[in-house]
C-alpha cells in the first residue's frame, strides 16, 4: 500500500479515469481504440498509458504490431479496500462524535 498515492495520482485525471473505464466496460484494447474520441495527441496518450501501467492499474503486451492495453484488476480491488477501510474508520468516528454531543 506505500505506493497507493500512484493510483490516486492516475484516477485523478479525468482522461486517465476515462480509459479505465472504457477497459473495464469493453476488455483489453489497442491504443487507438482506447483513445477514440479522445482530444489529445498520441503523445499525450501514452503518457496516460504510462502513469496508469506505473500505477499497476493496466498491463501492455504485445500482439502482432499491437500493444494491446489491459486492466488489472486486482489492483483496483486494493485501492477499493484501502477506500472502505477508511470509510469504516471515520463511520466509526462520527458515531463516537454523535454519542458525545446527544449527551
Amino acid at each position: 500500500m506505500s505506493e497507493l498515492w500512484k493510483t490516486f495520482f492516475a484516477l485523478g485525471d479525468p482522461n486517465r479515469l476515462t480509459m479505465i473505464r472504457r477497459l473495464a466496460e469493453r476488455g483489453p484494447q489497442s491504443m487507438v481504440r482506447l483513445t477514440e474520441g479522445m482530444d489529445f495527441t498520441r503523445q499525450a496518450g501514452a503518457r496516460h498509458v504510462g502513469v496508469l501501467r506505473d500505477a499497476g492499474l493496466i498491463s501492455l503486451t504485445r500482439k502482432g504490431r499491437e500493444q494491446v492495453i489491459s486492466l488489472e484488476r486486482n489492483n483496483l480491488h486494493l485501492t477499493q479496500m484501502f477506500m472502505k477501510q477508511m470509510e469504516e474508520g471515520w463511520d466509526e468516528r462520527l458515531s463516537r462524535l454523535e454519542q458525545i454531543l446527544s449527551v
